[in-house]
Order: C-alpha cells, then structure tokens, then sequence
C-alpha cells in the first residue's frame, strides 16, 4: 500500500512533470529538425537532379559548333532508319566493339582534324557523314549509360517536339528493355501535360523547373526533369532525366531512422541528468520550503522555520530570494498575530463597557409596562432598538405632577457612543427642566433652555430633533414643541372614521444648532379613546432590498390596520410591517416609537 502510494506521488510530483515536458520539448525539436531535414534533403536531391540534366545536356551541346549541332540532330531525324546504333550487347561484344572503333578511326582520319580545325561537312561524303552521325549518336548514347549507371536517374530520353502533340525520339535509356523508345520512334506528346516543356519551346531558353507524376504501372512518384540543347539561338532537342523519389524516400528513410534512434538515446541521457541537476537545485529547495511552511502552520513556531529555511537562504538565485522572502513573511505574521491577538484582547474590553453600556442606556429609559399601572386615564407604550450596541435614540414619559404627564422623544445626529452620550445628557436634561418648578411649564421654553445649554458644550457640532409635549390628565389637553423632529399622528376616536391621520404641526431648528433658537408650540385636546403615536426617521426611512423607503404612506397604513388596538399593539403591529418590508436588509438606523391612549376621567 505505501509502495502504491508512494508511486502515486512520485508521477504527480513536480520532478515528474518536469521530466515529462523536457522529454516532450527534446521530441518535438527533434521532429521538427527530421521535417526540416527531410524538406532541405528532398530539395536538394531535385536540385542535384536538375544539375545532372543540365550538365549532360550542356555536354551534349558541346560536340561541334551550333551548325554541326543542327545539322547533326536534323541528320537524325531524316536518317534515323539508316544510322548504326551500339546495342549494350554490342559494347560487350569485343569484336563488334573493335569493328566500330576501326571505323571510327577512318571516319576520323578522312575528317583530317588537326588542332581545333574540323574539315566543313558539305565537303564530306555521305558514308563519312553518316559515319560521324554513327560516331556521335553511339557516344551520346555511351555518355547516358554512364549516367544512368552512376547516379540515381531512372531513365534518359532525348526528343524533339515535332508538334501536333507528338514527338520524335532520338534516344532512351530505361531500365526496363519493354519501356524503351527507339531512334526514330514517333511518340504521343501532350504539352498541356508537360508545361515546363511548353515553357521552354516558347522561350527558347532553359527553365528550372521539374514535373513530378506518379507512374500508372510501379505506382511509385517520379520526377521529370527537361533541359534543352541549344544550337544557333534554338531548341535543337530536350533532355529528359526520369528520377523516381521513392529511392530517394527510402534511402532518407533509413537515415531519418537512424537519427531517431541516435537522438533519442541521446535526449533519454539528456533528460536524467537535467532532470538530476532539477532535483538537486530545484526540488529539493522547494521541498525543504514546503516542510518549513508546513511545520509553521502546523504548530505556529517561527523559530522552527528559520531553522529550516536557514538551508536555502544562502542560496543566490530566485530561490535562495523566495526563501528569504518566505522567512520575512513568517516574521511578518508572527508581527500581525501579536497585534491581532491584542486587538482581539482590546476589543473584547471594548465589547463587555459596550454591553455594559447597552444595559445603561437601556436602564436610562423607562421600559417596566405598564408604566403607571395605577392610573387608568392614560395607557402609554414605547420601543427603541438602536442599530449598534448603543443608540442615539431616545424616548422618555415622567409625571410632572399628578395631573401632568410629559412626554418625549428624540433623535441624536449620529451612531454609537458619542451619540449615546449626547443622548444621556439631553435625556436628563429635559426630564431635569420640566420637573422643576418655575418658568419651564411649556415644551417650548423647556427646549430653550436645554438648547442654550447643550450648545456651549457642543465642541463635535451635534445636533437633537425632539418633539415633547406635556398632558394635562385632567382635561385631556396637549401642550407640544417640535424641535425639527417628524410630525405625530394621531386617531381621533369620535370622528366616526376612526384612522391615523399625521399632525402637520410647526417646527423649529433641533437643539444644540444655535444658541437663541426660538422654538414655537401648539395645543390640541385629545378626547376619551384618542391616540396619538410619535416615532423617529429609522420608521419611515427602513430601506427594502430594492431600496425604496418605508415612508409615512406605508406608516400611516400600518397604523390605520390596529387603529382600535392597545399601544402595545400598535407598536409590535408597526415593528412587523417594518421587518417584513426591509427583508434581508441590516437595519439602517435606530428606530424608535412612542404611543399614548387617552381615557380621560
């Protein structure tokens, strides 16, 4: 099982994969080098083909001057049944061989050639022309056995385009004794087949160019190459070498076999010892990096680490530089441990004052219910719940005598502490001002003077919307100031409709914004059964998933929905349709609310 294991890891391992893609790399330059071998090879051997054409034709133009070369070639055409031609068997028979050369000889001594001076043919008789035509063709055609002997053509013929798609053979030399054309063979010649030929009879000039076809008998492809013979500014006849590729395929075949035998032995060495040299300077680096950062995570000892990666952070090159780089990081995270540890200490001391705080804050507002259980000519109700631990939201409902009641809500600019604080002080200070006795009988009066005092200690430029009114439980008659805060609503119980309707009362400047604000009052009797609800903006601005506000239409309707219910009713029936609405959404401020039933005497 450890043995699978172990297998398993090694071919997915990084030395492995290396391993892998350096073989690939080596194969794919090696095939790309046999491709372009193999290209540069075959064009060679084409080229060495057409050479080999060009130079036997060019040794063919130079026997004679250009009129002997036309007069030679046009003799042939005209007396080919009657020329003498050398058979191989005939070069093989010693005494036909000698004959010939006898006569050879006397042509050549009836010639009388001395230095480069050739007697004029028109001075020769016929058995001595057609004897030099004899001499010439059998050498020509010596001259292209050789050729074919020692090099790779398959075949020479020698014609000439006669037109009307046909042509007349002088010479042919094939392998094949059946494939052979003789002198004076008239042989079907297609120029649209052959347009490297058509090229050359119309330019009378030599075209490199080759033909390649692939023969209908041996099936294998053959190269046909044309060089003409010039004589006197024409084309006297063309040269045709026949190359067959595939012995050329094969021979490069065996060579391309070798190399790939050679070179793959040489990439399998190659390969081990980079892939020797990868482990030594590469793998193993990296696995004494691995085992460090393992062991850190594993038991969060910066020191092991150090120790560990001391074996590569001599190293100079980028891993010696990762190293020393992973060392800084262990150190840097042991640095930020530490004061994430102490901040998570810190915090959690924050987190208890601030619960501590929550409790305090909650203690500050009255929410024993119901509050004044012996009184039965009013029922009151409230509920605040602040977004953060603490909130600067407030409500607040105190006798003032036995036949007041105050009655206070507010809204602190701002969140969290600061606000709470600002909260506190106006809190008391406004349940302070009322209960004293003297000139602080009215809301409006009541908010000056706390306005003048919170704005001399403003030094965070804060500020307090508040609505306060004071009942009189005797007459049912509501003394109010609205400090820049939202309008209540209120339910009429004999209006015969008996639904909430919003108080469009008179505001003034919120507390703590200027010194000498002038704050405004009104007054309104509420009647047996009448209640009026007050809230603060986290009501109507509770923000939905879509981002739409709540709103005092949504408000107004959720009120008229418990119109007939208790204020404890009231309130937990708005708290509902405010959750249902926001969904998912964090609350986005504090939301507070405040409502009072009036039952009169």
């Amino acid at each position: 099982m450890k043995a699978t294991v172990s297998r398993n890891r090694f071919f997915k391992s990084l030395l492995f994969r290396v391993g892998v893609m350096t073989l690939l790399s080596f194969l794919v330059v090696m095939m790309i080098g046999i491709i372009i071998s193999f290209l540069r090879v075959r064009m060679e051997e084409r080229e060495a083909v057409y050479d080999q054409a060009e130079q036997y034709a060019v040794t063919l133009g130079s026997i004679g001057d250009d009129d002997m070369q036309e007069y030679f070639w046009n003799y042939l055409e005209e007396h080919s049944d009657e020329v003498r031609i050398l058979s191989p068997e005939d070069r093989e028979d010693s005494e036909k061989l000698q004959h010939w050369r006898n006569e050879h000889q006397r042509m050549v001594d009836a010639m009388s050639i001395k230095g480069e001076e050739v007697c004029d043919i028109s001075d020769m008789s016929e058995s001595d022309i057609r004897l030099l035509a004899e001499s010439i063709y059998n050498s020509i055609s010596g001259l292209a056995e050789l050729y074919v002997t020692k090099s790779k053509t398959q075949g020479i013929v020698i014609y000439r385009y006669t037109g009307d798609s046909r042509a007349f053979v002088f010479y042919s030399s094939r392998p094949d004794e059946n494939n052979r054309y003789h002198l004076g063979e008239i042989i079907p010649f297609d120029l649209k087949e052959h347009p490297a030929v058509s090229r050359i009879l119309k330019t009378d000039e030599p075209v490199m160019e080759v033909e390649r076809f692939r023969d209908a008998d041996d099936g294998r492809e053959h190269i046909y190459v044309p060089y003409p013979v010039m004589a006197n500014g024409r084309v006297q006849c063309i040269v045709a070498m026949d190359y067959i590729m595939s012995n050329s395929y094969a021979e490069l075949s065996d060579k391309v076999l070798r190399i790939i035998g050679h070179t793959l032995i040489y990439v399998m060495l190659a390969d081990v010892i980079l892939l020797i040299l990868i482990n030594f300077l590469v793998i193993r680096p990296l696995g004494i990096m691995q085992r460090g950062i393992r062991n850190y995570m594993k038991d969060k000892n910066s020191e092991d680490v150090t120790k560990e990666l001391v074996k590569t952070n001599g190293m100079e090159d980028e891993l010696g530089t990762l190293s020393r780089d992973i060392t800084d990081l262990v150190h840097e995270i042991d640095r930020y441990l530490e004061e994430i540890s102490a901040y998570a200490s810190e915090k959690a001391k924050i987190e208890a004052q601030l619960d501590i705080a929550t409790k305090i804050q909650a203690e500050a507002l009255p929410r024993i219910f119901p509050a004044f259980p012996d009184r039965k000519e009013f029922d009151v109700y409230a509920y605040m719940r602040p977004t953060l631990a603490v909130g600067g939201d407030f409500y607040d409902f105190f006798l003032i005598d036995e036949d007041h009641l105050g009655l206070v809500i507010a809204d602190v600019s701002g969140k969290g502490v600061p606000a709470a604080l600002l909260m506190m002080v106006s809190k008391t200070m406004i349940e302070s001002a009322a209960c004293l006795k003297g000139d602080f009988t009215h809301p409006k009066d009541i908010f000056r003077f706390v306005n003048r005092s919170l704005e001399t200690r403003n030094e965070l430029c804060m500020f307090v919307t508040a609505w306060m009114g004071v009942l009189t439980i005797s007459t049912g008659e509501l003394v109010c100031s609205n400090a820049g805060h939202e309008s209540p609503a209120i339910m009429r119980a004999g209006d015969g409709e008996g639904g909430f309707t919003l108080i469009q009362s008179r505001h003034s400047l919120p507390l703590a914004v200027y010194p000498d604000t002038s704050f405004s009052g009104e007054s309104f009797v509420l009647n047996k059964g009448d209640v009026i609800f007050e809230y603060t903006d986290g009501v109507t601005e509770a923000v939905a998933p879509d981002g739409e506000m709540f709103g005092e239409v949504r408000l107004e309707a959720a009120l008229n929905e418990c119109a007939d219910k208790e204020p404890r009713e009231i309130i937990n029936h708005v708290r509902e349709r405010i959750r249902e609405f926001i969904g998912e959404n964090d609350q986005y401020d504090d939301i507070t609310m405040l409502c009072l039933k009036y039952m009169g005497k």
